[in-house]
């Protein structure tokens, strides 16, 4: 019976009621588990009997043999304390079976629970065991070991290295697995950020086939192919511990797009692969949890050799909106496969304003899909990833587009203008709407700062030079400056459609300007590639950040279809996009917090929109 169901019955009804149930139960199975367990509850909860209960779920524990039973008494034993025992329980049970939800997470909050007992200063005291002695000389030792299992990574690093054993032995597997791994990098050249690309290629061609086997039909299990781990798992000189390992990577290992809401261990962290909604507690190797930010998406194989889910030897870490395109290229891939085998046409979720739909957010309320449709989706995405990498790399690699206030293409044009009357000429310019004579030079203004860009601006100004005034009317973005010289006019803009659209200013004043002379810099040929920086500006102070933070809600925004954030919070369809857009700000905060740069307050944002993260978190 579940842990809690007392606590069921003295909310719904009475605790009498509860003592009746747990009466009449011990008198039809006495000495069952379920009587045992539902008698420790009576105990442990109306009875305020902790003594008790424990000695009765010992009882229990002596009898329990089948893996239900196990996880549910591990359930009883972790509702008062005593994460060792329920953890002893559950870590058979994950195993063999490491799919199951309700035995996993027992294990997060078994080990959780043991995690912050050894993180703290003072020892907790007498033992939650109710041995009668204190933890440090109990279940410490025990809760302690559980701790160093779950970050163990040897049997995965030793499956690798028994592998290379059998490859050495093995020149035509060996030959088969480099043709593979060939094959996933013949697109890609050769530098320092293939290395996680060659090390997924490598553990990939492990789970493959020889596709030059004779066999008429290919193995229904994996586990009777011709792939290097199947290999590896039947040879006689393999040990019964890599053996072992290698069958459970080819049944338990997943390809996906694994969400981490919050990369901080504790000791694991829950991951979601945005595509299914599949959900594991896994052990993250540490250089794999570094690059993480709030809201991080890991690409690669999540593998359990020993009942724990663990990153494998590379994963790529991407920020929220790299990992929704990614999930939608796999969603196309999925739907071709559909159709092929189906013979029709399968209708796709349409893209919001040309953008991938945020699936990281649409996991919120979603059911994981079966066991059958993962692996499915394992495999497509396994298949992938050369192509999900290489996208990935090339998205970052063409960087942000540099643009003007204008939007257009940045670009610096210095050139001479020659006119049949410069003084007459200069006269009608001063006299434009966005002309302004300021010391004998020519200013030509754009748009007016809108009130997100006066006051950040303003704010950080204020922080750097102290206490400045502000000027009464709009503030507006400088197009570019006009000197008269030389019978005529030197300008400079920065951008090719500025330059045009001065010419034809000159040629709305009458004049008709002749280029005497032109250059034309353009910075993104000379500049290093830019990588993609915050959605918000990396301001240097407090002031301008908290600036910043009390206009964004009210500033319309491309991204919620002109809509500000204020807006989008109030209308139900408009709040997905505004969910991932927070997303991807709390994640550009964590990693820049992380290097000690001052950051807005994301989550008084969540606050003054009233988008609490958990609504979207299932």
């Amino acid at each position: 019976m579940p842990a809690g169901i007392t606590r069921f019955f003295v909310v719904a009804s009475s605790a009498e009621r509860a003592r009746a149930v747990a009466a009449e139960v011990a008198r039809r199975a006495p000495g069952s588990a379920t009587a045992l367990t539902l008698a420790a509850d009576v105990a442990f909860i109306l009875g305020d009997d902790a003594a008790k209960a424990s000695a009765l779920l010992d009882r229990a524990r002596e009898i329990v043999d089948d893996d239900d039973g196990r996880v549910t008494l591990a359930s009883h034993l972790l509702g008062i304390g005593r994460a060792a025992q329920a953890l002893e329980l559950v870590e058979g049970v994950l195993l063999d079976t490491p799919e199951d939800d309700d035995a996993e997470a027992i294990r997060a909050e078994a080990l959780a629970l043991a995690h912050t007992r050894g993180a703290g200063d003072d020892p907790p005291g007498p033992c939650p065991c109710w041995s009668g002695r204190d933890w440090e000389d109990c279940c410490a030792p025990a809760e302690r070991a559980a701790l160093e299992r779950f970050n163990d990574r040897r049997a995965l690093e030793g499956l690798g290295a028994a592998l290379e054993v059998l490859l050495a032995r093995e020149p035509l597997v060996a030959e088969r697995v480099a043709r593979d791994v060939g094959e996933w990098l013949a697109d890609d050249d050769e530098d320092d950020e293939l290395a996680e690309l060659v090390t997924m290629a490598i553990e990939h061609a492990w789970l493959m086939d020889d596709e030059d086997d004779d066999a008429d039909e290919e193995p229904q299990d994996p586990l009777d192919g011709s792939a290097p781990l199947a290999l590896l798992a039947r040879d006689p000189a393999t040990s019964a511990a890599h053996a072992a390992a290698a069958r459970r990577w080819l049944s338990h290992g997943r390809y996906g797009l694994w969400q981490v809401a919050d990369p901080r261990p504790a000791p694991g962290v829950w991951v979601t692969e945005i595509s299914t909604g599949v959900r594991h507690y896994a052990a993250l190797a540490p250089d794999h949890l570094a690059p993480l930010g709030r809201w991080s998406v890991m690409l690669g194989p999540l593998v359990a050799v020993d009942g724990t889910w663990r990153s494998a030897g590379a994963v790529v870490a991407l920020r929220p909106s790299e990992a929704d395109e990614a999930a939608d290229t796999l969603e196309r891939m999925a739907s071709e496969i559909r159709e092929a085998l189906t013979g029709g046409r399968i209708a796709r979720r349409p893209a919001r304003s040309g953008a991938a739909p945020p699936y990281g957010v649409l996991l919120a309320g979603r059911e994981a899909e079966s066991a059958e449709v993962m692996r499915l989706a394992s495999s497509i995405a396994g298949n992938a990833l050369p192509l999900l990498v290489a996208e990935v790399r090339d998205q970052r690699n063409a960087g942000p587009r540099l643009c003007n206030t204008d939007g257009d293409r940045l670009c610096v044009v210095s050139a001479h203008l020659g006119v049949d009357d410069p003084a007459a000429t200069a006269r009608r310019l001063a006299s434009h709407a966005d002309v302004e004579e300021d010391d004998g030079v020519l200013v030509w203004w754009g748009r007016p700062l809108d009130t997100l860009e006066r006051a950040t601006m303003l704010a950080e100004v204020r922080a750097q030079h102290g206490e400045v005034s502000e000027q009464d009317g709009p503030q507006r973005w400088l197009r570019g400056r006009i000197h008269q010289r030389d019978g005529g006019f030197e300008v400079e803009v920065n951008s090719r459609d500025r330059f045009e659209r001065l010419l034809e200013i000159f040629r709305e004043l009458g004049a008709e300007p002749r280029i005497s002379r032109k250059l034309v810099f353009d910075p993104a040929e000379d500049l290093p590639a830019l990588r993609r920086g915050p959605l918000f500006p990396a301001a240097a102070s407090r002031e301008s950040n908290a600036a910043w933070c009390e206009h964004w809600p009210d500033t319309p925004l491309p991204a919620l279809g002109g809509r500000t954030p204020r807006q989008a919070a109030r209308r139900e369809r408009d709040q997905p996009p505004l969910e991932a857009l927070l997303r991807e700000l709390e994640h550009d905060a964590d990693l820049m917090a992380r290097r000690g740069l001052e950051v807005p307050d994301i989550g008084g944002l969540r606050r003054a929109l009233q988008m609490p993260a958990e609504a979207w978190m299932g």
